[in-house]
């Protein structure tokens, strides 16, 4: 996100292959076999075209194709408004009334499809509508001052146990941080929600995909609709490769399992499936010109606009912490930013939901896929068990953190083991195994830090992480590996090691005791005894040995101020505790920490839930 090249000028929407695991760009190709109707008259341009940006080079291509180019209209002012055209449409503001960008899109769509135009459709909320037009008709879309931009809806692909323990995922867990509360959405060719890793937490699903005969491309919604919220709407394809990618995805970032975990294991999953299903044919061939074997799966731009779309719309619901985007396309050696999917990454911004996006995977050391290039979001490169950049990953000034891949071709290492549909498990590599990695760090974090924002847990990971150097890079180029354990320490400065559980009647002067660690040293070293109160109003805990104690709220990120309460050397008393979760701590200069139940006073029965923890201060 915190990238500091830009770019002025045109780029072409893309369209993105089956996840980053290793991706290529593929140019658009013709979008419908239907010949539009001529217009009865020639159109007089009342706008300039030149200052529309990306009309000249998408009108060449309609030319140059002889058929309709798929292209995404970014509305202007005038559209969404009323107001009068100006010489130079502005585009519409996002956020205008969405009576207003509804009515302004069905009159574009209608308005075209009187022309002949069979393929279009608007973006919800967002003054963004889809068609597929030729040259006359693109001249005939900017003739009045309704669109200020125009983009090729592009494709892009997929970029393609040992990883969570690198980046100290598992103690974050031990700190109660398991990303429970959250929810990560996962943007990709689908997601099997019954899989034994993932369910039951896949609590919603969404599919977004693309009926195009022009460009040999069918949905892979069930029933073959281009959308759909129902259950079941994101179930990965089958008989395609790739058709696993989403699943694997989604188990690095939230799976859990009774060997290894993926890096949020509590976190819920919100499944959308954003592909296509493309076929070659006679001098239309998508599949190869994506580097893929017939048939492939691609995406949209305008399917992940959609997609992304719903997440904002889910986001309060849901509590969505992430939007994992392990896909991209095309070369970019600067930052995007006129990216029509930008739009509504900003928009999820503003909302604390961080786009994670794989960097891509042609090993380039300047240069990344679309949509990493865009600044506002969160570009993620592959490293291996080593800490060495994996051989396959782009890098450039555009990303923002690395995160564990898998090794490549003569890396040393291994590859990152996720679940697979259908319910296996099976190792992949790719800057789309890293990003998942980063998705769920951010989950892990706003589940104890439910109010730090996406640049505050960008920016710790950015501080903490392990600093790995970028060779053949001019000037030098160095970013963190992520270290989930040391960006969480940064919010909640909370014990790790959860010991026994116990719940029930609490009798008096009972007393409780924790084991430390033996690996930890004994100077320095604390206990935490953390409880609920369930019924008592007031309740006296002391230390049986040692000085010090503190009581904190449990959400409070140190333990400097007590929750009505006193603290003395010997004891401390809470008076009117209300029912919720709070901390004891206590500095000990040894192994052992015991806490004493002095008395309860009021309730019936006096009921508390107690649990230790140890930490190495």
């Amino acid at each position: 996100m915190a990238k500091t090249t830009f770019f002025q000028g045109f780029f072409l929407a893309t369209c993105t292959v089956v996840g980053l695991g290793f991706t290529q760009v593929l140019p658009i190709l013709s979008q419908t076999n239907r010949i539009p109707k001529p217009l009865n008259t020639p159109v007089q341009l009342r706008i300039d075209p030149k200052r529309i940006l990306g009309f000249s080079d998408l009108r060449l291509r309609a030319l140059q194709l002889k058929k309709p180019v798929r292209v995404i209209a970014r509305l202007s002012q005038t559209a969404v408004t009323g107001s009068t055209p100006s010489e130079t449409p502005l585009p519409a503001a996002l956020d205008a009334p969405l009576p207003q960008i509804n009515s302004a899109q069905s009159r574009i769509i209608n308005r075209f499809r009187t022309l002949g135009v069979t393929q279009s459709n608007g973006i919800e909320g967002i003054p963004l509508v889809v068609l597929e037009v030729n040259a006359d008709q693109l001249d005939q879309m900017i003739a009045n001052g309704e669109v200020a931009e125009v983009f090729e809806d592009r494709l892009s692909d997929t970029t393609l146990d040992t990883s969570t323990p690198l980046i100290r995922a598992p103690q974050s867990w031990n700190r109660g941080a398991r990303g429970q509360g959250q929810t990560i959405a996962i943007l990709d060719t689908g997601v099997q929600r019954n899989h034994p890793f993932l369910s039951p937490r896949v609590v919603e699903e969404a599919c977004y995909s693309t009926n195009s005969p022009g460009n040999n491309a069918t949905s892979l919604c069930p029933g073959g609709v281009e959308s759909s919220t129902a259950p079941g709407s994101a179930a990965p394809c089958v008989g395609t490769p790739s058709c696993d990618h989403g699943t694997h995805v989604a188990g690095i970032a939230a799976g859990r399992g009774n060997n290894f975990n993926g890096v949020a294991p509590d976190a819920s999953i919100l499944a959308i499936q954003v592909f296509s299903r493309f076929t070659d044919s006679p001098g239309n061939t998508p599949c190869t010109n994506a580097g893929r074997s017939s048939p492939c799966l691609l995406t949209y731009d305008s399917d992940q606009i959609r997609g992304l779309t719903r997440v904002r719309d889910r986001t309060a619901a849901r509590s969505i912490v992430a939007a994992n985007m392990s896909l991209g396309g095309g070369r970019n050696n600067a930052a995007c930013n006129n990216d029509p999917r930008k739009a509504v990454i900003d928009q999820l911004l503003s909302r604390q939901v961080a786009t994670v996006i794989a960097a891509g995977n042609n090993g380039w050391r300047d240069s990344v896929g679309a949509p990493g290039c865009i600044t506002s979001a969160i570009t993620v490169g592959a490293t291996t068990d080593s800490d060495t950049v994996a051989s396959y990953s782009n890098v450039s000034n555009l990303v923002d953190l690395f995160a564990p891949g898998g090794r490549g071709n003569g890396d040393g290492g291994t590859r990152i083991n996720s679940s697979i549909s259908p319910n296996g498990f099976g190792e992949k590599s790719g800057t789309s195994m890293a990003a998942p990695h980063v998705a769920g760090a951010f989950a892990v974090i706003r589940s104890l830090a439910p109010g730090a924002t996406v640049s505050q847990i960008l920016t710790a990971l950015q501080t903490t992480g392990v600093s790995i150097a970028v060779p053949g890079t001019n000037p030098a180029l160095t970013r963190r590996r992520i270290n989930v354990e040391a960006a969480l320490a940064t919010f909640v400065n909370r014990p790790a090691n959860p010991g026994t559980f116990r719940t029930g009647l609490i009798t008096l002067n009972q007393t409780f005791t924790v084991d430390f660690d033996g690996g930890m040293t004994a100077a320095g070293n604390a206990s935490d005894l953390w409880f609920q109160a369930v019924t008592a109003n007031e309740l006296y805990l002391s230390p049986v040995n040692g000085a010090g104690m503190w009581v904190g709220d449990r959400s409070n990120r140190g333990y400097e101020r007590c929750v009505n309460g006193a603290y003395s050397p010997s004891r401390v008393s809470l008076t009117n505790v209300p029912v919720g979760s709070y901390i004891c701590m206590r500095t000990n200069q040894g192994r052992i920490s015991q806490f004493r139940v002095n008395s309860i006073s009021a309730g019936s029965p006096k009921q508390l839930q107690i649990g230790f923890t140890t930490w190495n201060q």
